[in-house]
């Protein structure tokens, strides 16, 4: 409203309409608004994005992800809304997709009102489905996602400085057994793995790097408003889930 560039700490709104109207504004005054979905500046997910879109894994067959530690449990907010913000933006960015349905199931062992723990599965197209599994109350800190394709498997791993990504040269696949014509052999491939190089820049840096030159140069975000409307749509679709007993919820996107 004062005219000003801003850049917004994810979740950028906690509620869709709130984000649609941050957007109208910021169109409105013509702006650069940036959501801080720190992990799409992170140079080990930058290197994954890069091997999905080359296709070395082949047709993805589902994604998995573990957001754990022990705190910091929240006043406010579940840690749907902390933690999950981060999957489901780095999933988006990575594929470039958005999600057909989901459902949820939580749990709240500390406090009756705010879960500390849930499963969430995201349905995506061509049926790749994204498992999460988040909590607040594990003892060690876990940030890891494996990526599971018919040709090699992908495992990204925050907190292993020297290997955040491995490539495995596994799988399992099935052909004709030739001494029985209706039956069908499996396969199982064990292959080399491999490790990536990968960059020791700070996300925060390339975040505020790329805030500043989408300024000087009027450049639409990475990160932008619309981005962060699609990360609350759902959050807000995991909510209603889990107040409907893990009922699937389908999401409407423009």
């Amino acid at each position: 409203l004062h005219n000003k560039h801003i850049l917004i700490e994810k979740p950028i709104t906690s509620a869709v309409k709130e984000a649609e109207e941050l957007i109208k504004i910021t169109k409105e005054k013509n702006k650069i608004m940036m959501v801080d979905h720190t992990f799409e500046y992170e140079e080990g997910i930058n290197k994954i994005k890069e091997i999905v879109e080359s296709k070395i894994l082949g047709d993805i067959h589902y994604i998995r992800a573990e957001w754990l530690n022990l705190g910091l449990l929240q006043p406010d907010v579940s840690v749907v809304w902390d933690l999950a913000t981060h999957i489901i933006s780095i999933i988006g960015y990575v594929f470039d997709m958005k999600p057909l349905s989901l459902s949820a199931n939580a749990n709240a062992y500390i406090r009756k009102d705010i879960p500390e723990v849930a499963n969430i599965n995201i349905k995506f197209p061509l049926e790749i489905t994204n498992y999460i599994i988040i909590s607040w109350l594990e003892p060690k800190k876990t940030r890891k996602i494996t990526i599971v394709g018919n040709k090699k498997l992908l495992v990204y791993d925050l907190t292993n400085e020297e290997e955040k990504i491995k490539i495995y040269d596994k799988g399992v696949d099935l052909s004709e057994d030739i001494d029985n014509l209706n039956q069908f052999r499996i396969n199982y491939r064990y292959g080399d793995v491999y490790s990536p190089n990968i960059k020791n820049i700070e996300p925060l840096k390339n975040m505020c790097l790329h805030f500043i030159d989408c300024i000087i140069n009027n450049k639409n975000p990475r990160s932008d408003g619309k981005s962060g409307l699609n990360v609350v749509k759902v959050l807000e679709a995991i909510d209603e889930s889990l107040k409907n007993n893990g009922k699937e919820i389908f999401l409407e996107h423009d």
